[in-house]
Formats: C-alpha cells, structure tokens, sequence
C-alpha cells in the first residue's frame, strides 16, 4: 500500500518545533488544512511544501521497508534457528 500524508502531517514531521498547531479539516469541501506557526518562522513556499510532502512520503516508504525487512530477516533465522536481535524480536507478534 502506497503511503500518502497531509500538508499539515508533513510541516509537522519536518518542523516540529516551528509549528504551533495544526488543524485537519476532515470533511470533503471544507477548507484545507490550517498551520499556525511560529511567529518568526518563514513560511515555505508552494513548491516546498510539494517537495517537503515527497520527502514524508519518502522517509514513511523507508521506514516501512525497514520494518518488513526486519520482519523478512527475524523469519529466515527462525526458520534457520539461529539468534535473533532485540529488534527481530519485537517484530514478533505472539
């Protein structure tokens, strides 16, 4: 499943601390999101905001391919018996 995220989701991911509140509009024909920033924080333009979206979107993809990779990994050493690390451990829903 491809990952999506919002506008208001992806300022917050790449400015946590710059951004004061982030309202979601959840119905369809309502207004987009609303950011309130910091009041000394320039705000991105247009196309950075595109591209700051791309990039969640990218580092959200990762972090998935991580995840399933370690699953991937922690089920070839159980097969093989072999040791498992921490985190393969935690993959483990028992």
């Amino acid at each position: 499943m491809a990952n999506t995220t919002t506008i208001g989701e992806a300022l917050m991911w790449k400015y946590p601390d710059q951004i004061r509140e982030c309202v979601q509009k959840q119905k369809i024909g309502q207004e987009p999101e609303i950011v309130k920033w910091e009041a000394d924080m320039e705000q991105p333009s247009e196309s950075e905001i595109q591209t700051i979206m791309n990039e969640h979107i990218a580092w959200k993809d990762a972090q998935d391919q991580a995840k399933a990779d370690l699953k991937a990994s922690a089920k070839a050493k159980l097969i093989a018996g072999e040791a498992l690390t921490e985190d393969e451990a935690n993959t483990i829903v028992l």
